[in-house]
């Protein structure tokens, strides 16, 4: 399972917005898409394609299978320290957000 996260633009309390960051936006229009924020950049169908051909891309390079990303998602939120998922125990804290976001 790989996790992806689009990088979004920040509140006054240092938490993501649903916003995305001028880097990010400005990846979704070289990928034709005018996707503004993340909640929209997770269901286009553009930004979804160009991920999986870049995964595609890796897949074909990978030397087993067992190296071969074969589920992904986006996160409906970017990590932020404000908001918990990043600090001193970085990966505790995100593998529970991310069993908690993805359902498993």
């Amino acid at each position: 399972m790989m996790v992806l996260l689009r990088q979004t633009d920040m509140d006054a309390k240092s938490l993501p917005t649903d916003r995305l960051s001028s880097v990010s936006l400005t990846w979704c229009r070289s990928v034709g898409s005018n996707v503004a924020t993340l909640s929209a950049a997770r269901v286009d169908n553009l930004v979804l394609a160009a991920i999986q051909r870049s995964i595609d891309r890796v897949n074909n390079g990978a030397i087993s299978r067992a190296q071969h990303i074969q589920k992904w998602a986006i996160l409906s939120r970017d990590f932020s320290v404000a908001g918990g998922e990043l600090g001193q125990f970085y990966f505790s804290v995100c593998l529970v957000r991310l069993v908690a976001q993805c359902g498993f």
